[in-house]
């Protein structure tokens, strides 16, 4: 309540056009840490201020025209609340940092992936739209249309410019280097799904103990631990941030190796700079693989629950939009790994053919199209 009060005073003041709003979850990471790079990149920093709203600002170096402010913190924060009463633009990747905000002022939700198979929770109604952000970034029509089939919004709050961070993928940074010193592998497969449990609610009956949803037991574990010895291979598995893991064995074995958000946090090391190091995705329903396909590697798809998962897709037919094989017990997985090793690839069209549905843009400029429309804003009538 103090914080709403002081937000509505500050508001009496005018707004800061050249004043930009960072927010993401975790802190200092994905979309909105890619535009910041680009921001600081292009020298945006000397004609515009940035403000990052983290937890513990002390743990960030000032760079100059930069403010790290706490964001979060179940006190009154009377900082947080100054630059987002007058700041024009509000950039987040999850949940907007505030309920209500001034009406000239422009929150732009940068979403998590270019297109969804997931169903989200239902279509809004017109009286939570003013708690919504101005708009969503999306990468093209396919994931326009579905987003706004999900959420009931019309597409007047939705930007077709691409998302921040799949810039990261036309970067080359090692990172296995840094996560693993000393890694000699000849590939790298990274294991990403979706979440199924957490703490508010349950999206399967299915209870995944070894953090792969196809291995399930020990004898799996160890046939896959000895495929990727004999190929030479490491396998990374990044459980989802929303998973609740207290039911999930983490023992990183030779070949298997768990990573989590703190490790990549911990080393500076986004997980879209991650992702361009891995010559193969194995995921199930997460909507990572859409971005993955700028990549054009191969891709399995662990789909052992698919009948437990309730939560539903937003397609007719998911699995006809999977470019991949569809693994649903230990010996597909090893075949599919076996295939990588062996350099096969059988899916490169309909992956292209997918790619060419979501994708609007196919480069790595979608943060100087965020910006554009910043310094171009508002925009002209029709565009």
């Amino acid at each position: 309540m103090i914080d709403y009060a002081l937000i509505k005073l500050f508001s009496l003041l005018p707004l800061k056009r050249n004043w930009i709003v960072l927010h993401s979850l975790p802190d200092f990471s994905d979309n909105a840490w890619a535009f910041y790079q680009y921001l600081i990149a292009q020298g945006y920093n000397k004609t515009h201020r940035i403000i990052w709203l983290v937890s513990q600002p002390e743990k960030y170096v000032q760079a100059e025209n930069v403010r790290f402010v706490c964001g979060d913190s179940g006190h009154v924060l009377l900082r947080r609340d100054y630059y987002l009463a007058r700041a024009q633009f509000v950039i987040h990747t999850h949940r907007t940092p505030i309920g209500r905000w001034r009406k000239n002022q422009v929150f732009i939700n940068t979403t998590h992936s270019a297109s969804q198979l997931k169903a989200m929770g239902g279509e809004l109604k017109k009286t939570q739209w003013r708690n919504q952000p101005n708009y969503r970034l999306r990468c093209g029509e396919d994931g326009l249309r579905k987003m706004m089939k999900n959420t009931g919004m019309p597409e007047s709050h939705f930007l077709v410019i691409g998302m921040p961070r799949l810039d990261l993928l036309f970067e080359k940074k090692d990172c296995l280097s840094v996560l693993y010193p000393g890694h000699r592998y000849a590939r790298v497969v990274i294991v990403l799904e979706t979440f199924r449990q957490n703490r508010a609610f349950s999206d399967s009956s299915f209870a995944n103990t070894y953090g792969i949803n196809i291995v399930r037991s020990e004898a799996d574990l160890k046939a896959l631990d000895e495929c990727l010895a004999k190929n030479d291979t490491l396998m990374i598995v990044k459980p989802h941030p929303m998973q609740d893991l207290s039911s999930i064995r983490m023992d990183s074995l030779n070949n298997i190796r768990f990573l989590s958000p703190q490790e990549l946090c911990d080393r500076d090391i986004q997980l879209y700079h991650l992702l361009g190091n891995c010559d193969a995705l194995l995921t199930d329903y997460s909507s990572i693989y859409y971005d993955y396909l700028l990549l054009d590697r191969p891709i399995g798809f662990m789909i052992s629950d698919m009948e437990e998962y309730t939560r539903g897709f937003v397609v007719e037919d998911p699995s006809a939009e999977m470019p991949g094989p569809k693994i649903t017990d230990i010996t597909a997985l090893t075949e599919f790994l076996d295939g990588v090793a062996r350099g096969e690839d059988g899916y490169s069209a309909e992956r292209k053919a997918l790619m060419d549905k979501v994708f609007k843009y196919q480069d790595g400029n979608n943060c100087k199209r965020l910006m554009d429309f910043i310094e171009n804003y508002p925009p002209q009538s029709g565009q």
